[in-house]
């Protein structure tokens, strides 16, 4: 358990390339938590939207991807559990990739890049000035101390 707990909070970038991974995850951050607000703001329109463009959806269904979107975005800014939030959210680029290489073609570039974002974040961390860097910490001590 410890070595999964290490290695879910672990950085693979440090040094100035811990910056990319930072870098990727503020901009994905601040996207998420855009969209996921505008989500939550007005699920019935976008039920209606989706709805009108064949997608089934529901105001429930709005309101649930528009919390996974700002929560996992929320986590994205601060670098807490980068990892489960990056795998979450890849899963709804994923959907959202499909959606638009259907419907909405001129979306599809951001979607994509979103997605590259999230994939490099699960395999790199939550690069510097994250709170998973003090947890990596705690747990790293707390399993050298028990050992």
């Amino acid at each position: 358990m410890d070595t999964l707990t290490t290695e879910f909070f672990r950085n693979r970038m440090t040094g100035g390339r811990a910056f990319i991974a930072t870098a990727f995850r503020v901009l994905a951050g601040l996207t998420f938590v855009a969209t996921g607000f505008m989500k939550l703001s007005g699920p019935a329109f976008f039920a209606e939207a989706f709805g009108s463009m064949g997608i089934p959806s529901s105001f429930v269904t709005i309101l649930l991807l528009g919390l996974l979107e700002f929560v996992g975005g929320l986590m994205l800014l601060a670098g807490l559990g980068t990892r489960l939030a990056a795998l979450g959210l890849s899963i709804v680029m994923i959907g959202a990739s499909i959606v638009n290489a259907l419907l909405f073609l001129v979306a599809l570039p951001v979607t994509i890049v979103l997605f590259g974002f999230m994939v490099y974040l699960l395999w790199a961390g939550p690069g510097a000035f994250a709170v998973d860097n003090r947890l990596a910490g705690r747990f790293t001590r707390a399993a050298h101390q028990a050992g």
